[in-house]
């Protein structure tokens, strides 16, 4: 078994997304090749990824919330509950509040005059709670409503390094065979950095080709969208392990015959007990016959 080590720094690769530094091509200046004999295993070993995007951003698609007629466009940061309420009150004919117990918005309509949230339009449905309210809702002059889902500003759970290098073992409940090399939790709060080390769980992804130069990563949230690192720099190390697909070391079933008996040999010849007997049988007649001898004389 062969090991070969890439360390990728994401400030050396090559930028496919405008804007953004988690879609790149990685080229090799020496290529891997691997055999038709080979088995590849392709794992992402270790990982330096600093917390620096954003849980409301239009990378992640949950920043513009629709009402009536118009819509507004959440600024692009971080947010706590205070800032939320804060935001929504400014650009929105709603008056905001929040429940700590049951973790929820409430909206007031202090108009004379109905409004109407568009809850199918608005991208940040889920992360304001209403996404199981149906189509669209109306507020009726006075009145308040309460959506059935949570308020989720945790809108990043996981980042996945994903690569174009086929994988024959790693399926998602959506697409199948999935382009996920590594599904790493966000176990850190904003600005920290998310790691991977060797006492994480390390998924390897054995793939089918005959040679590697160059590799295509997508760093993605759990719903493929790219990340906005904000353009800060991460470092990840990935690990390719060739091994021999040797047949010749396969074990072979063995055979019995209707009687119970072996009837295929070993490759070799296997040891007769009687040899060891016969040994200790001439050793001990020459032991007597040398004692015969010194009797005698």
């Amino acid at each position: 078994m062969t090991k070969q080590i890439i360390h990728i720094r994401s400030k050396d690769t090559d930028q496919l997304s405008p804007g953004l530094n988690t879609h790149f091509n990685v080229n090799l200046k020496q290529p891997i090749k691997c055999g038709l004999d080979n088995k590849v295993l392709v794992s992402v070993i270790s990982a330096e990824l600093p917390y620096s995007f954003y849980c409301i951003s239009p990378s992640i698609q949950n920043d513009k919330f629709y009402y009536d007629n118009t819509h507004f466009t959440f600024p692009r940061q971080n947010y706590n509950v205070t800032e939320l309420i804060r935001v929504l009150d400014l650009n929105t004919p709603f008056t905001c509040s929040f429940n700590e117990f049951t973790c929820k918005l409430s909206f007031t309509n202090g108009d004379s005059v109905p409004h109407i949230i568009n809850i199918s339009l608005s991208n940040s449905s889920q992360l304001l709670g209403i996404q199981r309210d149906g189509i669209s809702y109306t507020i009726l002059a006075g009145d308040t409503f309460t959506p059935k889902g949570i308020l989720d500003l945790a809108s990043v759970h996981s980042i996945l390094i994903r690569s174009d290098l086929a994988s024959g073992n790693i399926q998602s409940s959506l697409a199948g065979n999935s382009t996920v090399l590594q599904k790493i939790p966000v176990n850190v709060n904003p600005y920290e950095i998310v790691y991977l080390g060797q006492s994480d769980s390390i998924t390897e992804s054995v793939i089918s080709t005959h040679i590697i130069d160059s590799i295509n990563f997508r760093i993605t949230d759990q719903n493929n969208n790219l990340l906005d690192m904000n353009s800060v720099n991460y470092e990840f190390t990935l690990q390719i392990e060739l091994s021999q697909n040797d047949e010749s070391n396969a074990i072979l079933p063995v055979e019995f015959d209707t009687k119970n008996e072996l009837i295929e040999a070993e490759l070799t010849p296997a040891k007769n007990d009687n040899d060891d007997v016969n040994v200790l049988k001439e050793h001990h007649s020459n032991e007597e016959s040398l004692l015969d001898i010194l009797l005698e004389d």
